[in-house]
């Protein structure tokens, strides 16, 4: 089992090229400007599964259905829990393959595709189109942890800047493959992207992610440049 601590990461560099200035007068007077391409949405579109979703889902992989069964009995509280919960998802029997025809992707923003929520966890496969990202955000009150199941995904750390406002400073990156799984301290700050597009052929990203419990007070920020 590979855990990769958020900390354990990169340093981050923007991949953006610089560019010198043109005149833009000139330009005008051959050609049309080109619009700029939207930004993708960061906001996850919600949905639950079925019970026979769920059911279809469990025959599937009876890993799976034995990883809900210990949530559903099991407490582990304090220190324990964060390499608790990463460890529950090690099994590697759980792979995309579980999902197919269930995770679904959507091109208005990345998909949450909850499998089981209560008051002590919640168990959700995370669909990215290629472009597709979360915003930057913590976990405050939850501990947290995701196991690649279609890679790469590429996280960014980030570090607060401003005690007065939810600003926050890229610090790394770090591309986790499929089969690794991560962990995270309700005060870690990050975000997930996929940037799978390889030899211009994008694909789908897949992660399932474990919180205990599950997050309902967390910070979200905003990339803070200037301090960069």
């Amino acid at each position: 089992m590979q855990i990769t601590p958020l900390n354990n990461t990169q340093t981050y560099s923007d991949p953006t090229p610089s560019s010198s200035r043109t005149d833009q007068t000139h330009l005008d007077n051959i050609q049309p400007l080109r619009q700029q391409s939207p930004q993708p949405r960061i906001q996850p579109v919600q949905r639950f599964l079925s019970e026979k979703e769920k059911n279809q889902l469990f025959e599937q992989s009876p890993a799976l259905k034995n990883l809900v069964d210990v949530l559903e009995f099991e407490q582990h509280e304090g220190a324990s829990k964060l390499e608790y919960v990463a460890k529950l998802l090690s099994d590697k029997s759980i792979n995309a393959n579980t999902f197919k025809g269930i995770a679904v992707s959507d091109p208005q923003g990345y998909t949450r595709n909850t499998i089981e929520k209560n008051e002590r966890y919640e168990l959700t496969a995370l669909k990215w189109q290629a472009g597709q990202k979360t915003s930057i955000h913590d976990h405050k009150g939850s501990a947290c942890a995701f196991r690649v199941l279609q890679g790469p995904i590429t996280e960014v750390t980030y570090h607060k800047t401003d005690s007065n406002r939810a600003m926050a400073m890229a610090v790394g990156a770090t591309e986790h493959n499929t089969g690794t799984v991560c962990a995270a301290a309700d005060d870690d700050i990050h975000a997930l992207h996929n940037k799978n597009n390889k030899n211009n052929e994008p694909s789908d990203a897949l992660c399932l992610h474990l919180y205990m419990p599950p997050v309902t007070g967390n910070t979200t920020y905003q990339a803070d440049e200037e301090n960069r």
